[in-house]
C-alpha cells in the first residue's frame, strides 16, 4: 500500500509595518520606532493565533536613500528579551544613535561649523542632504520560507526661525546716547526652540565703511535673553544726521537668517513727554490677539512721533503695535495663586511700569503682571 503525505509550510507575513515613518532630522538619541509584528499560518485551521508559529528570524535588508546609498547604520533591528527570541512580537525596530566619532560637540554635527549638516552612515539625519530612505525588512521561518516588507522613512526638516522685528530702523538722539545703552533687542520665533548665534556687520552707509559705534551680543534665545546691540561710546562726538546699517545674521544648528537693521543718529531739540501709569484688572482667559494696554494714551505729548517695540522676559506672549497696543501673542489661562507672569518695559529715558493686577480665582489676593514697553521717542529736527 502506498500512502501520500502533503505538507505545506505556510510563510511568515509582517503584519505590522507601516507604509512610513518620519522623525525629526535633529533626533539624536536612539529613539524606538516600531514594535514588528509577524504572523506566521502555521495550521489551517483560522482560529489559530500568532503565537502558534514558527521561530521567525528578522533583519533589515537593506536601507536606500534617494541616492541609491546603503546607510546600514542608521537603523537597527532588536530583540530585546533574551528569554523571548525569534517569537512574532519580539523584534524592535530603533533609529541608532547619532554618534560623530572624534566630534567634541554636543549635539555632534550641524550648525555652521558643518555647514549644517551631519555626516552619512552615522546613525545622524540631515533632511537638506537626504530627504528619504527606502527600508526593506525580511522575516525568515524555521523552514526557510520568507516575507519581505518595505517602507519609506522621511526626516522631518527643522524649520528656519523668523524675525519678528527685523528688518527695522531705529533713531537714536545724538544728546542722550551713552555707552554701554542697548539700542535694539532681536526678537525672533522658531519651533525648536533653539537659540541663535549672531554674527554682526557694522558699517556707516555714506562712505561704506566698518565702524565701531555698536556691539552686539554673541547669542541668544528667543523669549527672556534677548541678543541685543549696544553703544560703545558717548555719542556728543559723532558726526549727527549720520545712517549706519547693521547686518545681522542668526543661526542655529540647521538655518541661517540674516536682516538689515538701520540706525540713524540725529539730533532733536524737543521737549521729553511724560508718561503716566495704568492698571488693568484681568479675571478671565485672555484669547491670542487681545489688546491689554494702549500705552499711547498715557503719554503727554500727543503730536510726537512715537515707535514702540516690546522687551519682555516672556517676549513670545506679548507684542505691542505701532499704535502703541500691547496685544497677547498666546492664550493666557484665567489666573491661579500659583500663576505669575513677569515682564518688564523700559523707556529710552526713563522706566514706566504698567502694573496688571489679576484677583486670584481660588482666593482673594492678587497677581501681578508688570510689563515694560520699549519706547524709542523719535522728533522731527530743527
Amino acid at each position: 500500500m502506498d500512502v501520500t503525505i502533503w505538507y505545506t509550510n505556510w510563510p511568515p507575513h509582517i503584519i505590522s509595518l507601516p507604509a512610513t515613518e518620519s522623525l525629526h532630522e535633529d533626533t539624536d538619541a536612539e529613539t524606538r520606532l516600531h514594535y514588528l509584528q509577524v504572523y506566521d499560518y502555521n495550521y489551517d485551521n483560522p482560529s489559530d493565533n500568532p503565537r502558534e508559529e514558527d521561530n521567525a528570524t528578522c533583519w533589515i535588508h537593506c536601507v536606500y536613500d534617494q541616492w541609491g546609498e546603503n546607510d546600514t547604520k542608521l537603523f537597527s533591528l532588536r530583540q530585546e528579551n533574551p528569554s523571548y527570541l525569534n517569537k512574532w512580537d519580539s523584534y524592535t525596530l530603533w533609529k541608532n544613535e547619532c554618534v560623530v566619532p572624534g566630534s567634541p560637540y554636543s549635539p555632534p554635527c550641524g550648525y555652521k561649523r558643518d555647514n549644517y549638516t551631519c555626516p552619512k552612515h552615522s546613525g545622524c539625519m540631515t533632511h537638506n542632504v537626504t530627504q528619504w530612505y527606502n527600508v526593506s525588512i525580511i522575516c525568515e521561518d524555521g523552514y526557510g520560507a520568507r516575507d519581505n516588507r518595505n517602507f519609506t522613512f522621511y526626516p522631518i526638516r527643522n524649520e528656519a526661525p523668523k524675525w519678528r522685528n527685523l528688518g527695522n530702523h531705529r533713531d537714536i538722539d545724538l544728546k542722550t546716547g551713552s555707552e554701554h545703552d542697548i539700542i535694539f533687542s532681536i526678537m525672533y520665533t522658531d519651533k525648536e526652540n533653539e537659540n541663535l548665534t549672531y554674527e554682526y556687520t557694522f558699517m556707516r552707509v555714506d562712505t561704506n565703511e566698518p565702524t565701531t559705534l555698536f556691539k552686539g551680543d554673541p547669542s541668544g534665545n528667543y523669549f527672556n535673553t534677548l541678543g541685543n546691540i549696544s553703544l560703545t561710546t558717548y555719542l556728543f562726538d559723532v558726526d549727527k544726521n549720520t545712517s549706519y546699517s547693521i547686518f545681522i545674521c542668526g543661526h542655529e544648528r540647521r538655518n541661517e537668517i540674516c536682516e538689515y537693521l538701520t540706525i540713524d543718529i540725529e539730533e532733536y531739540c524737543e521737549i521729553v513727554p511724560t508718561c503716566s501709569s495704568a492698571e488693568n484688572t484681568v479675571d478671565e482667559t485672555l484669547a491670542i490677539g487681545t489688546t491689554i494696554f494702549n500705552v499711547a494714551s498715557l503719554i503727554s505729548v500727543s503730536n510726537a512721533r512715537i515707535k514702540f517695540t516690546v522687551n519682555a522676559n516672556r517676549n513670545d506672549l506679548f507684542e505691542i503695535d505701532e499704535f502703541g497696543k500691547v496685544r497677547t501673542l498666546a492664550t493666557l489661562p484665567a489666573p491661579t495663586p500659583q500663576r505669575r507672569t513677569i515682564l518688564t518695559h523700559s523707556f529710552n529715558w526713563m522706566v514706566q511700569r504698567i502694573v496688571v493686577r489679576i484677583p486670584s480665582v481660588r482666593s482673594n489676593c492678587m497677581s501681578t503682571i508688570s510689563t515694560t514697553l520699549f519706547k524709542s521717542l523719535i522728533y522731527p529736527p530743527l
